[in-house]
Order: C-alpha cells, then sequence, then structure tokens
C-alpha cells in the first residue's frame, strides 16, 4: 500500500517519477492526495499569497487550494489526472479492485483533463 502526497513543486517528470517507483516496487494499492495547506494552522500563512480559492468542498486532498509552484493550475491537474489514469490502469490489470467500473472513473478524469479552463486558475 502506497499513500502519496503530492507536493505543489511538483513538475512533470515528478508524476512520472512516481508511477515508476511505483511500478518498480510492485505496489497494488496506492492512494495519490494533492498537498493541501490546513486552514488555520502557521503553516497556511505561507501560502496565503497562492491561495487560488476558498471553496471548502475544494479542501479535500484531491483540488488544488493553492498555485503549484513550477506548473500552471491546469498542467498540474492534466498530469494528476494522467498520474490517476495511470496507476487505475495498472489496478485494472493487476486485478485490484475488480468491482470497481474503472472506465467510469477513468472517462471522469479524461474529461476533467479536456476541460479548457479552470476557474480556479
Amino acid at each position: 500500500m502506497g499513500m502519496f502526497i503530492l507536493d505543489l513543486d511538483f513538475e512533470k517528470k515528478d508524476f512520472k517519477n512516481l508511477y515508476k517507483w511505483v511500478k518498480e516496487h510492485n505496489l497494488k494499492h496506492v492512494a495519490v492526495s494533492i498537498y493541501t495547506p490546513e486552514m488555520g494552522l502557521e503553516t497556511s500563512d505561507e501560502f496565503k499569497d497562492r491561495m487560488i480559492t476558498d471553496n471548502p468542498g475544494h479542501y479535500d486532498y484531491l483540488h488544488l487550494v493553492c498555485k503549484p509552484d513550477k506548473l500552471s493550475v491546469n498542467a498540474y491537474y492534466r498530469a494528476y489526472y494522467i498520474l490517476l489514469i495511470k496507476l487505475f490502469l495498472k489496478a485494472k490489470k493487476d486485478g485490484i479492485y475488480d468491482f470497481i467500473d474503472y472506465g467510469d472513473y477513468i472517462r471522469s478524469f479524461i474529461g476533467n483533463i479536456l476541460r479548457k479552463k479552470r476557474k480556479d486558475e
């Protein structure tokens, strides 16, 4: 089982390297979250100038709430969803969670990748 938090300074190569690492170590169960500074903690102050949303629904570790360091919001999400698709395809090949319809998830991720522009950017 691997549980990963993607840093805001990730570049495209970091998303690719994470997937490569998961494959090399033959992880079967992988969860990937986006770093989200917690409101009210003293560490959140260092991110206050980078906030792109105040929507409480986005504080779920699956949305960007801060502008990434090296990628645009759209490029970050694109790399994130490509990573998720690759992880889902690996899990399907490995027979993990056979009861899940991966097609629905993958179609959703592709739809998110193809969206023209995010309101958050």
